[in-house]
């Protein structure tokens, strides 16, 4: 979702005083979801592959897991530590997965503050005292010593204060007094069709995400979720709001009816990959922009994954489990994305130093994957990555010249040439293993990588727990899926901390067992917990 943090840096992008605001605000690397149905592939299935990116380590790094009750709770597919559900995944009539959307949920209120009591505001023409509270922060000193100071808290009509400076602002967000994700989730989990699913996910407490979804019933379906706010027209409501109207506080969301939807589209196919919400499957087929209120502040931009998306699905006139899991694995550019054309403005540039002349060759006889063997490929994600990175932080990025001239430096030192094999830049890191990865930022195969200590990428994000879960025209289902690393995602000395990788960098899955017969026949262990009291 649009932050109303966001806002404020682009209303105040040079005043150094908002930026601890915005600082430590994460990029979202993406998501995929596929989902196919029986009008697009060869045999009758329906097929969805769940592919939502976390990064690679840490709290927020998936670990898979299987959940099943004697009370119908059956799912499978994968969650955060300390999760008592599934996130993304499948049970034995359904599946979904979510990739992360960005419609404008929040408001930031500039507020007149009375010269005469600062703890008065104006709004409609009147002064308005905060509601205040005092709030107790604990504040890490270093290892286990801790200090709680205290701190006043100030709330308008609008919601909470944050003074910056000489100047207050009011913060709205959607679903700032909502506790009741926990209950949508487990609804989520329980469902068993796709109208149980649906009335989940008319709970709204789940603000956003885009929700792919398919099931045994040959049904597949995009939501653009949004708990958006039922705004006034003709106001601008992506910059900052005039503070001082009780007109421009709104207090509803528009209805589940009123947010983007696309059920079984006569092209059969799906592809959520964080882009415009209107180019998600075939142009005959997208929603229509003139029909949904400008009001609700939906995003327009298109990934590299969403160009060739549309590309591979317009190439396969029918696709198969082979062809399914090529589209997903695809590790090229297009030619339409933002990340080609950056590179492409410097083909008609003169210059006259060789280095730069013969990196640009590099370039132009880049074929646009991002495979093994491929000698383009360190220079021209190199490059790329720089637009990349400036578009994830809304700034512009820097002319190309300087960030090719940076990489054929950072390359020529770390690697004596500017055109290594991929395979000798690209890396997946698990305890003592380093293997080479095919994929890049923002391909379909996508690995996003950091520099380690010898100057090689080391993914730390993108492609991680996926899964393909189909059914045949019989209804019957079939799953595998990959982990990045292992099941056992903290204990080093497990033989599952680092098994899967292997399987990871060839591109394979294994077998999910969620079968009863098939985990029956594959366990090798099995532990019982006490409950407490």
């Amino acid at each position: 979702m649009v932050s109303s943090i966001e806002k404020l840096q682009r209303e105040e992008v040079s005043n150094e005083e908002y930026a601890g605001l915005y600082k430590n605000q994460e990029f979202v690397t993406g998501s995929n979801v596929l989902a196919v149905n029986s009008s697009k592939t060869k045999d009758g299935s329906t097929r969805i592959i769940i592919n939502s990116h976390q990064p690679l380590d840490g709290p927020l790094a998936w670990y898979e897991a299987h959940i099943k009750s004697e009370e119908g709770w059956n799912m499978m597919g994968g969650l955060f530590p300390g999760s008592p559900f599934i996130f993304v995944g499948f049970n034995e009539n359904i599946a979904w997965g979510f990739t992360v959307n960005k419609p404008d949920l929040s408001d930031s209120y500039l507020l007149e503050i009375n010269p005469e009591n600062k703890n008065q505001y104006l709004l409609d023409g009147k002064w308005e005292d905060f509601s205040t509270e005092t709030i107790k922060l604990p504040i890490k000193i270093i290892g286990p010593i801790n200090w709680t100071i205290e701190r006043e808290a100030k709330y308008s009509e609008h919601g909470p204060v944050l003074e910056v400076g000489d100047k207050s602002y009011a913060l709205r967000f959607s679903g700032m007094a909502d506790i009741k994700q926990v209950n949508q989730w487990f609804a989520m989990n329980k469902a068993n069709s796709l109208k149980e699913w649906m009335d989940a996910m008319k709970k709204r407490s789940i603000i956003s995400f885009n929700g792919v979804f398919a099931d045994k019933e040959d049904n597949i379906y995009f939501l653009h979720n949004a708990s958006s706010p039922r705004r006034q027209q003709g106001i601008n409501w992506k910059g900052i709001i005039d503070g001082t109207k009780s007109e421009l506080i709104w207090d509803s969301l528009v209805g589940f009816d009123e947010i983007l939807q696309l059920l079984n589209p006569s092209s059969g196919w799906i592809a959520s990959t964080n882009q415009d919400p209107f180019k998600v499957t075939d142009p005959s087929d997208n929603l229509n922009p003139k029909d949904f209120s400008p009001t609700l502040g939906l995003q327009t931009r298109m990934t590299n994954r969403a160009y060739r998306a549309i590309e591979l699905f317009g190439e396969f006139e029918k696709v198969d489990e082979k062809v399914f899991d090529l589209i997903k694995f695809d590790n090229k550019y297009s030619k339409e994305s933002r990340s080609y054309k950056y590179i492409a403005t410097l083909f008609d540039r003169n210059f006259e130093d060789e280095d730069m002349k013969s990196s640009i060759e590099v370039l132009k006889n880049w074929d646009l994957h991002t495979n093994y063997e491929n000698t383009s490929a360190a220079l021209g994600v190199c490059v790329l990555s720089s637009e990349w990175i400036s578009e994830q932080g809304q700034r512009i990025p820097q002319d190309p010249e300087i960030s090719l001239r940076d990489c054929i430096s950072e390359l020529s030192n770390t690697y004596g040439k500017i055109n290594p094999p991929w395979s000798e830049r690209n890396f997946i890191v698990r305890g003592n293993k380093k293997v080479s990865v095919q994929g890049g930022p923002d391909v379909l195969r996508a690995i996003y990588g950091r520099n380690d200590d010898e100057g090689d990428l080391k993914a730390s994000g993108g492609d991680g727990l996926y899964i393909h879960v189909s059914w045949d025209k019989d209804g019957v289902q079939n799953s595998k899926s990959i982990h990045q690393y292992g099941s056992s995602t903290q204990n080093i000395k497990s033989q599952h901390y680092d098994d899967q990788i292997e399987l990871y960098v060839d591109e394979k899955y294994k077998p999910t067992f969620f079968k009863e017969e098939d985990l029956s026949k594959n366990t090798s262990k099995i532990y019982t917990v006490p409950l407490g009291n």
